[in-house]
């Protein structure tokens, strides 16, 4: 189904509050879908590759450096472009995080985006954060107000300790 037609718009305002409300972690049919949908990449709804040539976009494999200011890709080389737009693709990658808050399937040990593993280290747009829209920017809002009150509280944890006077040391004589 094409996003712009008539029929699209009819259904996104009711599969958007599906994917935020209905299938959330607070669920049992969103648990369910969580189980089906991780480790699966995020369906493409706008951009279609078929669109990016005639947009003028062209598409270049791993850019694997720079020189004299300008990416150098795997493939192509050095690239003579004005605009680069960075695409990490959908399956994240975290193995370069050597912290105890990602897991032994490589994905970050998290509730809500804030880990439990390493006080301070918080996650943003992960797959079904807290409901199948997490990833996306109809759902990303909710995640990220969560996350900044936990923030917050931390903040404030992290604030009194630094600026408590140390309670005196009693000793006998």
């Amino acid at each position: 189904m094409d996003i712009d037609s008539p029929q699209a718009r009819a259904v996104i305002p009711i599969a958007t509050f599906v994917v935020k409300h209905v299938l959330t972690l607070r669920t049992p049919m969103g648990r369910a879908q969580r189980r089906q949908v991780m480790g699966h990449g995020a369906p493409l709804v706008r951009n279609k590759i078929g669109d990016l040539a005639p947009a003028g976009i062209t598409r270049v494999g791993r850019v694997v450096g720079v020189q004299a200011g300008l990416p150098v890709a795997e493939e192509a080389g050095q690239l003579k472009v004005s605009t680069v737009m960075w695409c990490t693709g959908s399956d994240a990658d975290y193995s370069w995080l050597n912290l105890p808050a990602i897991g032994s399937d490589g994905r970050p040990l998290h509730h809500r985006g804030v880990s439990d593993a390493e006080p301070g280290l918080y996650f943003m747009g992960l797959d079904f954060q807290f409901s199948l829209a997490s990833a996306t920017i109809q759902g990303v809002d909710r995640d990220a107000r969560y996350v900044v009150r936990r923030l917050r509280r931390h903040s404030r944890g992290a604030h009194r300790t630094r600026t408590q006077e140390p309670e005196p040391t009693l000793t006998a004589h």
